[in-house]
Parts: C-alpha cells; structure tokens; sequence
C-alpha cells in the first residue's frame, strides 16, 4: 500500500509543476462594456511592464473593442482622460498571434471613480 501511494505521488508531481507554469491567460474580452456614470473626468496612467508594444482598446457602451485607444511602449507610462467606468482592455500582437494581456492582474480593467484619480495601472505579460 505504501510503494501504490508512493508511486501516485510521484506520478502526479510532474502535472501539478506544470499547471502551476501554465500562465492563466486572458480571452478575447466579451460580456463587458463602459457604463456612463457622470461627466467627471479622470486622469488615468498605464504603465506598459513588457518587453514589447502593447495596444490598449476602449470598450464602448456597447462592448465594442474595434477601436484602438493608444500604443504603450515598453517600460512607459501614458496619461489619458477618461471617466468613472469606462472600461480598457489591451493586447499584443495581431490575427492568430493576438494575446490579451492583464491589467493589475485582471482581465479588463474599469476605472474607479475620483478616489483613484491619478493612480497608476501596470499592463503585465505573460
């Protein structure tokens, strides 16, 4: 019984190691669009943490993606205006190489109303 419990452990490490390397990726944004809160205008910064361009896209009111926003390079960080609850997602690449990228860890990101006036979100790569 010992060398069976023995033997599954070692059968299934090698699957967990490699789950835990599979970076969890972002799909192509569906089911999300910008709200129209208020006509405040925030001052939102992206900060673009890849080795490569990223694209950032508006999403409009009513899910549209098709609009790119602004391009980040590498390592700079872009101040836009925008307003509470609109919301951007970004992106590398074109076609079938398109990948979604993560803002702070999400998938999308929404801007926050006056309180996060100013703050700065980081565009990770995976």
């Amino acid at each position: 019984m010992a060398k069976t419990v023995i033997a599954y452990i070692i059968l299934i490490l090698p699957a967990i190691a490699l789950a835990c390397t599979i970076p969890d990726q972002c799909k192509e944004p569906s089911g999300i669009k910008s709200k129209d809160v208020n006509n405040q205008k925030i001052l939102q910064y992206f900060k673009n943490t890849c080795k490569k361009n990223v694209q950032v896209y508006w999403v409009d009111q009513n899910g549209n993606t098709d609009r790119l926003s602004f391009t980040v390079k590498p390592g700079q960080s872009l101040g836009i205006n925008t307003y509470q609850r609109h919301v951007f997602v970004a992106s590398q690449g074109t076609g079938a190489s398109k990948k979604w990228l993560r803002f702070g860890g999400e998938c999308a990101y929404t801007v926050a109303g006056p309180e996060g006036k100013g703050c700065t979100v980081l565009i990770t790569c995976y």
